[in-house]
């Protein structure tokens, strides 16, 4: 059966998650679908991940172990793709985990369909496995069926779809030669998932949970700092470049994509304000600013969604500790825990 079946490449980029190896690890061996490779992708890790990275591996050998010099979660990610022998490409933050059945039901549908891409639900948990209510759950997707690369760049900068590399399964040859995880910048897959999306031809969603997203307090997301602002406001200027020039129909769509993103970014570098350095606060601020304000005049206001409109405008005139609060209160409530799970 396995023969007949394409190997899966599931990569895994590990860095200083000891505590929750075990249970990534756990949910890939456990597959329903068997015809995997996982890339075990140590990336220096100063804890005891190499240990247990070697140790899975003589449990199950379509486990691969690599050794590596730190490069971060790009590099890795990069390593793993250049090494991956399957015909298929999926991967997983090194301290969440999937439900078993995420490999076979997305590979079916690769073969039935010819999708090049499968993308698909998750839930956010806690540290401690608590499932809370604002990941991308089933019910927030789109209706199951095969979409075209426009119509899921639209659903995508119309917040409908998330950008995470792990939301979704590929085949390999998207990546080709030429797409790879910007290497040295935070916020990654804001710079990488569009231009996977964009090549694919037929593009599937697959509206259930095999995702459970560990939201950790000192993940790189919610640890504010002046390089995940500097570093997506990099990106967003990549993006806007890449539509103008390629999808000048889906202009509108991802200029509000854009006005909400850098509207953002002005909230993160408000939360980061005393650990950017002397000034540079204030340089950041001007600069996103003139950047909002430019796309705002492109698309124009009025066709800015009405949540993004008042942010927008109320950042622009420096209202920023009321949006802040406002934006805070709204994340309290998104974060209401509903049930425990096990992994």
């Amino acid at each position: 059966m396995d023969i007949e079946k394409p190997l899966v490449s599931v990569i895994v980029p590990i860095y200083g998650v000891e505590k929750y190896l075990d249970d990534c690890i756990s949910s890939l061996i456990h597959q329903t679908y068997t015809n995997l490779e996982i890339l075990l992708i140590d990336d220096g890790s100063p804890d005891g991940c190499p240990r247990i990275c070697d140790m899975w591996a003589e449990r199950d050998k379509r486990i691969r172990v690599f050794h590596k010099h730190n490069g971060g979660l790009s590099d890795a990610r990069n390593y793993g793709i250049d090494r991956a022998h399957g015909k298929y490409i999926y991967c997983i933050d090194s301290d969440d985990w999937v439900d078993t059945s995420l490999v076979e039901k997305c590979i079916n549908i690769c073969i039935r369909d010819n999708a090049d891409v499968v993308i698909f639900g998750n839930s956010t948990a806690t540290e401690d496995g608590k499932i809370i209510k604002n990941g991308t759950d089933a019910d927030k997707l789109p209706p199951q069926g095969i979409y075209s690369p426009n119509d899921i760049l639209k659903l995508l900068w119309e917040d409908k779809l998330q950008s995470h590399a792990w939301s979704f399964i590929t085949k390999k040859s998207i990546y080709s030669t030429d797409i790879r995880y910007p290497v040295n910048y935070l916020m990654e897959d804001i710079g990488t998932t569009y231009l996977l999306w964009a090549r694919a031809k037929n593009i599937c969603v697959l509206p259930e949970i095999f995702y459970y997203y560990r939201n950790r307090g000192n993940s790189i997301v919610n640890t504010r700092n002046p390089k995940i602002c500097y570093d997506t406001l990099h990106h967003i200027r990549n993006v806007d470049k890449y539509v103008e020039k390629n999808l000048p129909q889906l202009q509108k769509y991802e200029l509000d994509w854009s006005v909400r993103y850098l509207s953002s970014c002005l909230i993160w570098a408000y939360e980061a304000k005393t650990k950017f350095p002397l000034n540079e606060y204030h340089e950041f601020v001007s600069l996103d600013r003139q950047l909002l304000r430019a796309r705002i005049n492109r698309i124009g206001i009025t066709h800015l969604s009405p949540t993004t409109r008042i942010k927008a405008v109320g950042l622009l005139l420096h209202l920023t500790p009321a949006v802040v609060l406002v934006s805070q209160m709204k994340d309290s409530l998104s974060k209401q825990t509903i049930a425990p799970t096990s992994n």
